[in-house]
Parts: C-alpha cells; structure tokens; sequence
C-alpha cells in the first residue's frame, strides 16, 4: 500500500508538471563517455544508514531531438510448428516446501525504503528505495566488505534502480524524481575500476515513466519516448548502445503522432534483440513482440518470431531463455511463456493467481513474489526437478535477485511512528538479506 501512495504521489506530480513549457531531448554524444570514479568508500556493516543529503551535479545539457523517418518493419509470418510445450498448470500452495537454506547474513538500515538489490558473483548491491536518500553501495558476502556510496546520485531527488550485472558491468538507471524536467540518465558500472559512464541522458518531461532497459554485458538496448512540438512529431525509439565502443545505433524510430504503436519493454541477449509493441485502440490495441538478429555487418534486422505469437508483453532474457507473459499488456493473465533459444525448450506456466510483475530467473530457477496473508513470500521452482520452496516473511518484500549461488532480497517494515521524509515519503526499518540458492 505504501508503494501504491507513492506511485500516485508521482502522477499527480507529474500531470501537475506538464502545464509548463516545451521541453527537449537529450542523448549522449557519440565517443566513449567521460568516467565518473563514484563516491568514498567505507563504513561500518552493522545499522548502516545510506540516507545520505547530497546536492545535484551540473545539469546535463541536452541536445535538440532530430524528428525521425518511420523504419519499415516486414509483417511477421507465422513460423513453422515447434514441439509441444511443457505445461505447468495450476500451481497450488498446498505443493510448496519450506525454503532449505538458513538466512546466511543480512544488513540493517533505518529511515530509508526498501532497497533496490542487484547481484554479481558474491557482491550485493543496493540503493534506497526513497528519492533523495542516497547512491550505490555494495557488500562482498564472501569477505563482509562494504562500500558505500560507490556511485553518488546525479540529482537532489535521485531514485537508482538496478539493470542487470554482467562481464564486470552493472547497468544503473537514475532518475529525479521530482526534479521539473523529468532527467534520467542510463549509466553503466564497471565494477573493478569504480568508473561510472553515461549511456543516455534524457531531460524531457513528456519522456515520463521513463525508458525501458536491459543489458547483456556488452549492449544496452532502450526504448523511449519524448516529444518535439515545433516538428509537430512525439519521437519514439528503440536502439542500442554498445559498451566499451560506444557505438550507437537506431534499430527503429517514428513519430508517435502518426506512428501505429510504442516500444514499451526491450529485451536483449547476444544477437538477439526482442521488443514490446503496444499498439493504440485506432490499430487494434492489444501488444506484441518483434524480434531482431543482429547481421554480420552489426546491424539489427528484423526475423519472424520462433514460435507462434498472436500477441505477449513484458519479455525478459535471463541467459537462454526468454520469458514473456502470454497475453497483451493491460490484460490480466496467470499464463507465462518460457522459450530457450539454444535447445528450443518451451514451457507455459499457469500460476495460481495472475503473472507476478517481475519475474526472475536463475539457470533452471523461476523465482517470484507473492503476496500472502499477514506477509509476503518467495516462491521458486525448478524446471527440471520440478522442486518447489517457498520462503516466508511478515515484511514487506522489496526487491530480489538471484544467481546460481546466492538469492537476495530486501524488506521493510513501518518505523516506530510512521515518520515521513521531506517529500512526504514513509519511513522504513530495511533489511536486505542472503541465503544460499538450493542445489535442486
């Protein structure tokens, strides 16, 4: 519920922001993006607070947005049959074992929300959940040696979300939250040397909720909207950008105000590109996915779909596989698809209720929340042995990831007389905590 007043604490924000003046787009110049080395380091693993008072860095300039050509897309076709999918239906609770693994270490914060958690190898990270409380800390599980602020916040009012760690990156989205122009920026992390860069900065408030991201280790795809009055054009795009090079490339891009649908969710893992189409009420509604391989020259050109796909929203890569909600993206639905791209695996899963909102997975591992009486829980299921844990807690569950060793997550719970930040915000006794993934 404290989300829930949040989040509309944001929109009302927002439609309140938008009477105001036009506003612009900025995307970072093309080159390699000058190195932020982060923050000082230290501090102490008990009680730790990061609700640190941090002022705003320069204001990012932004460049004028180029009104774009639509880019052709070939009708897809409809692939040939695949084997038949592994269906897992009608999950029940009464199925669940209690989670194997002891609780093998946990921090504690005060007067904060609760966290955003990454994983890479044995390395926890972390940020506040609040605006305005912080940067990026870590915590080696393996040594006990914490980090804090490693990356300082960009705004007054940042909120830093986690994209996903890997090949020695970690992907950071900062965003100001209350700032008047909506900034975000999209960063990359590399994590031996400290070094923060920029991928792709936005300061435009039509550009609200934000991009969508992901990263493989080596590109990072995005997908966003702004606006361009004077061109009479609400420019929409999907593109990549690859670390180390910097290479830039628009996969696709068109007006909004004539186009025939909206990148919403991206998806990518080594040469393959997946995005989310959601089309508008005039075309139909409803949403798709559109796939790209990326050719011998590096381009990203567009192939049919490998299975049969009248319609999916939210698509995720972990590894192999992609996993994708089996219905279009307003509709309510308890189905979701899995498909491996190296051994042609599927898998549909029929949850008990409708598909949680985010969905992890780790090597044969599905790993989600669900909500309980009188708390909440992690549920995790095995594709192969087909185990099913579930890992109980009175709190709140925040954020939780996993890899093959580790599961991690967060939890809050109201402080002693409810007290609130300067933006209204409610105050949390955090934990984020770590336990041992189960071998089958």
């Amino acid at each position: 519920m404290q989300r829930q007043v949040r989040y509309v604490w944001v929109l009302v924000w927002v439609l309140v922001s938008l009477v105001g003046i036009g506003c612009q787009a900025a995307v970072s110049s093309e080159g390699a993006p000058a190195a932020d080395t982060g923050a000082a380091r230290g501090g102490e693993v008990a009680s730790s607070s990061v609700a640190v008072t941090l002022s705003p860095t320069a204001a990012l300039t932004p460049t004028e947005a180029v009104p774009p050509s639509p880019t052709a897309l070939p009708t897809p076709t409809v692939p040939p049959a695949t084997p038949t999918p592994v269906t897992i239906d009608d999950v029940s609770v009464g199925l669940w074992e209690k989670f194997p693994a002891e609780i093998a270490g946990q921090l504690t914060f005060s007067d904060t929300a609760p966290m955003y958690v990454q994983l890479s190898g044995d390395v926890v990270y972390f940020t506040p959940g609040n605006p305005g409380h912080g940067g990026v800390s870590r915590y080696n599980i393996q040594t006990g040696e914490l980090e804090q602020e490693i990356v300082a916040p960009l705004f007054e009012t940042s909120e830093i979300a986690f994209g996903k760690a890997r090949n020695g990156w970690v992907l950071l989205y900062d965003v100001g939250m209350f700032e008047e122009e909506f900034p975000w920026v999209v960063r990359v992390l590399r994590e031996e040397t400290g070094e923060v860069y920029d991928v792709l900065a936005v300061s435009d408030r039509s550009s609200w909720p934000g991009p969508a991201y992901d990263f493989d280790g080596r590109t990072v795809a995005l997908a966003y909207y702004v606006d361009d009055e004077e061109a009479n054009c609400g420019p929409v795009y999907l593109m990549t950008v690859e670390v180390e090079s910097w290479e830039q490339q628009i996969v696709e891009t068109h007006c909004d105000y004539y186009g025939p649908f909206l990148w919403w969710v991206v998806a990518v893992e080594g040469d393959i590109l997946v995005g989310q189409k959601n089309f508008p009420d005039s075309e139909g509604g409803g949403s798709t996915l559109q796939m790209f391989e990326r050719d011998a020259e590096g381009k990203w050109v567009p192939r049919d779909f490998p299975v049969h796909l009248p319609y999916g929203s939210m698509p995720r890569f972990f590894g192999d596989w992609l996993v994708w909600k089996d219905a279009n993206n307003w509709v309510a639905s308890s189905r979701l698809r899995l498909y491996n791209w190296k051994d042609q695996r599927e898998y549909k899963v029929h949850f008990e209720t409708l598909v949680p909102e985010t969905v992890q997975m780790c090597g044969d591992w599905l790993l989600w929340k669900a909500v309980e009486a009188g708390g909440e829980s992690l549920r995790l299921y095995n594709l192969k042995t087909e185990r099913y844990y579930r890992l109980y807690t009175p709190r709140f569950i925040g954020d939780y990831k996993c890899n093959e060793k580790w599961l991690v997550w967060s939890e809050g719970e109201d402080s002693p007389g409810y007290p609130r930040d300067k933006y209204g915000l409610p105050l949390w006794w955090v934990w984020v905590k770590w336990a041992p993934m189960p071998s089958s």
